[in-house]
């Protein structure tokens, strides 16, 4: 609720792109899917509320981050021990209901999505091919992972350390204040080995989708994702401090059902109190924009007024964007969001908008196979600059760099078969 509300009410209809471009989703998704780790681990099978809040906790943070279907599965399939413990207590079968209703919850809220992403055309092209990758790419992404402990910094207040010092950290708290007896180790050991395997997973499949032909070996994103999976952690390591040190008894938390009357009507105030603070915080993170709210609206109006496709049918376009590719990620994501729905999407990854620096080492002729391969329509044009009309000029003649800001051309088939361009006035 203090995530999903919060967005909600912050966000204008139907512009998503807020909910995207500002970046702000790693932190809570890091914090969720800590909750959903320390569910897995308590018993999150000992009664019927605790089920219900495990379920609702898989869909959520499915919903809200493509990794949240490596950990949900991962926490699933760590809650089978519970279930393996009810078999042997003669309880199998109310154990499999609570067990079928997570698994049931976690395939809805992906499959929603899924479905939601056909309904509107949209192409997520988030994804990493499923190829088993070679001993070269997983020894050059161990290698990355071991350099990225000194050289990625994470801040912490004023301070600013690297994230190996804090891993060590919170290796030693755990030693310290934790694990100081091998019962509790031993408990928790396969709960340990999920996360492990769930942070690996996750680096390693980003690393990978973020192969060399792709961004030439930039990790972009990687000091944002590590210190989600390091917020995921840090949630679990508190809460196993305090049930360590309060024993069950643990500080400030009863369930829900156990509360007398007067505890629940004080347990919903406070949530509905905590909602409205959520909400006037996330309301602040939308003030900043990038600057880049008004071009792409700009860019996608000349899309959808000059785009034209059969009824019920979406045109797939090229979006290309002068300058550095990060610099105008945010720009690529705005009108990518403004784009849903609409007659066209985009169907290009942010490291394609500059074809002169892509990596791909295009030319005119090489994109325009690259156009006809790959099935696009059109070919939008944003921020032209001197090296776009250097290189590829004779595609777009009508471009005047740093003056034609938004151009719109169509892909039009000769009748040898071979693709040109031709401007969408």
């Amino acid at each position: 609720m203090l995530l999903f509300v919060p967005y909600y009410l912050t966000t204008n209809d139907p512009d998503y792109a807020f909910y995207y471009e500002s970046l702000y989703v790693d932190a809570p998704a890091g914090l969720l899917c800590g909750y959903l780790c320390w569910q897995a681990a308590k018993d999150c099978y000992e009664d019927w509320f605790a089920a219900a809040a495990f379920a609702i906790t898989l869909a959520a943070l499915t919903l809200t981050k493509d990794f949240g279907v490596l950990f949900g599965g991962l926490c699933l399939a760590g809650s089978l021990l519970y279930t393996r413990r009810a078999a042997r207590q003669k309880k199998l079968r109310p154990a499999l209901i609570k067990a079928g209703t997570a698994a049931a919850a976690l395939a809805a809220a992906y499959l929603s999505w899924q479905v939601l992403m056909r309904v509107y055309h949209v192409v997520n092209y988030n994804t990493v091919t499923a190829t088993l990758p070679t001993g070269q790419a997983l020894f050059s992404s161990f290698a990355y992972f071991c350099s990225s402990l000194i050289s990625v910094d994470l801040s912490l207040a004023a301070i600013s350390l690297p994230l190996g010092t804090y891993l060590l950290l919170l290796l030693l708290l755990y030693a310290l204040l934790v694990y100081r007896g091998r019962g509790a180790l031993k408990a928790d050991l396969p709960f340990i080995a999920l996360r492990v395997i769930g942070y690996a997973g996750y680096f390693f499949a980003y690393v990978m989708m973020f192969r060399d032909d792709i961004a030439g070996g930039v990790y972009p994103s990687i000091t944002r994702y590590m210190a989600a999976m390091l917020l995921c952690e840090t949630y679990v390591f508190l809460m196993a401090w305090m049930r360590a040190s309060r024993r069950e008894n643990r500080f400030l938390h009863r369930p829900f059902p156990a509360l007398k009357p007067a505890g629940k009507a004080a347990a919903a105030l406070l949530t509905a109190v905590l909602l409205l603070l959520s909400v006037s915080t996330v309301r602040s993170f939308w003030k900043y924009d990038g600057g880049v709210a008004w071009d792409a609206e700009q860019a996608a109006g000349l899309v959808e007024e000059g785009v034209t496709m059969p009824e019920g049918e979406t045109a797939d376009l090229w979006l290309v964007i002068g300058g550095d590719a990060w610099e105008n990620s945010l720009l690529h994501h705005r009108i990518y969001f403004d784009l849903v729905g609409t007659s066209a999407r985009v169907k290009t990854y942010i490291l394609e908008t500059n074809i002169t620096q892509s990596g791909q080492a295009y030319t005119p002729d090489t994109f325009l196979e690259a156009l006809q391969s790959g099935g696009y329509e059109y070919v939008l044009l944003v921020y032209g600059d001197d090296e776009l009309l250097e290189e590829f000029g004779d595609l777009f003649p009508e471009l005047i760099p740093y003056e034609t800001d938004f151009l719109l051309y169509r892909v039009a088939t000769e009748n040898d078969g071979s693709v040109s361009l031709a401007a969408v006035e």
